[in-house]
């Protein structure tokens, strides 16, 4: 593999890891959703 083989194949793999942050930060924002939705019906059932 040359090099400018092996810098396509880095900036193949940074695209993917931005996609899987970008994936990640929406599952966190769910989770805080709902872990705020379950804190407000336990809230209500007091």
């Amino acid at each position: 593999m040359d090099s400018q083989q092996e810098r396509d194949v880095l900036k193949e793999i940074a695209a993917h890891l931005r996609a899987l942050r970008e994936t990640a930060d929406v599952i966190k924002e769910d989770l805080e959703q709902a872990v705020r939705i379950l804190k407000s019906i336990d809230e209500k059932r007091r």
